[in-house]
């Protein structure tokens, strides 16, 4: 049996990129808060789980960040839980710390 497998390029119009580059913007966001949220918690030696940083991001975003209801919320779902992924690594000495994600360079959310 032999596996077959697709390249898709995606051709957005300017609309569709907008939002697209919206949504990166709007993961990259969360990741940052996720980040600073944990740092903050180890400064006070308090170990923050997954859960305790979404629920205290999920708490401020509409005050801090009103343009995200308008926004995918599975974008800053799933940056958190990639955040979570960085610390476990980072735990286990396989990779180093978690550092802040820029606005430069490749810029990717995940939809679902």
């Amino acid at each position: 049996m032999s596996l077959r497998t697709q390249k898709i390029q995606l051709d957005p119009n300017n609309k569709q990129a907008t939002l697209m580059a919206q949504h990166c913007g709007y993961a990259r966001v969360a990741y940052n808060a996720a980040l600073s949220s944990f740092k903050s918690g180890l400064d006070d030696g308090n170990w923050k789980t997954l859960y305790d940083i979404k629920k205290e991001f999920n708490a401020r975003k509409r005050e801090v960040f009103p343009w995200c209801n308008e926004m995918s919320q599975n974008a800053s779902k799933n940056a958190i839980h990639h955040f979570s992924d960085a610390v476990k690594r980072w735990r286990s000495g396989q990779n180093r710390f978690p550092v802040p994600k820029k606005r430069s360079g490749k810029q990717s959310y995940q939809a679902e």
